[in-house]
């Protein structure tokens, strides 16, 4: 497939529709530049897991693969909810 772009005054290109929508890429989608002996640039989106979207860290991550998941969504709300908010004692 081959498309048409243009430099603006600030160094950005316009990837156009038919491209972005073949290649997946949407607002925020990150790409690796490629620049080959022949002056030919290619780019490569970067994939990224479930977990870096939603911005679970590592620890975080890890904990919820050892640990089943709630198949009820209304229990995985109370349990997110339960561990980001503890309850406080009257007087504290």
């Amino acid at each position: 497939m081959d498309a048409k772009t243009t430099v603006s005054a600030k160094g950005q290109i316009v990837i156009p529709k038919l491209v972005r929508e073949a290649m997946g890429l949407h607002y925020g989608s990150e790409l690796t530049i490629h620049m080959r002996a022949d002056n030919v640039l290619e780019f490569k989106p970067i994939k990224k897991n479930l977990s870096d979207f939603f911005g679970m860290g590592a620890r975080k991550a890890q904990k919820y693969r050892k640990k089943e998941a709630p198949v009820d969504i209304d229990e995985a709300i109370t349990e997110a909810v339960s561990e980001n908010n503890p309850v406080r004692k009257k007087g504290s």
